[in-house]
């Protein structure tokens, strides 16, 4: 395995061939270290958008009436009281 001085002062063959491996694996590297956050950034701002909105609910009501049977009241009445005498 080359050190890191030859392949960068070795201009040989072998050299340029391990420079440009090196190069054709940083950049997706690098590709994969600038996308990343951004794609998290983006699933989070759906996730928190998702949850934020209200979920559409259908509300029935139903009304019943009832009727009670109405009852008659008879009253007696009552004589006059006795006037009183002061």
């Amino acid at each position: 395995m080359p050190t890191a001085a030859s392949v960068f002062f070795n201009t040989s063959a072998k050299a340029t061939c391990y420079e440009s491996f090196l190069e054709r694996s940083t950049l997706p590297m690098k590709k994969l270290i600038i996308l990343a956050p951004v794609l998290a950034l983006l699933a989070m701002t759906l996730l928190s958008s998702c949850a934020s909105q209200p979920t559409e609910t259908t509300t029935t009501t139903t009304q019943e009436t009832v009727t009670q049977p109405t009852t008659t009241h008879t009253t007696i009445e009552q004589p006059a009281p006795p006037p009183t005498r002061y």
